[in-house]
């Protein structure tokens, strides 16, 4: 499988203000953070059930 990849685009970002950004903070605390730290305790308890 290939993927092409053109450098010279220029993308720039779009003008966000502080408010979203305190908004898109947040939800991602509430949603990504206990999902990531979920994954986490589960692998770790997959690796101790291996020993």
């Amino acid at each position: 499988m290939f993927i092409l990849v053109r450098l010279d685009i220029e993308v720039e970002p779009p003008d966000i203000s502080k408010e979203t950004m305190k908004e898109m903070s947040a939800f991602f605390l509430k949603t990504s953070i206990p999902r990531i730290l979920a994954d986490m305790k589960k692998t770790k308890e997959q690796e101790e059930e291996v020993k």
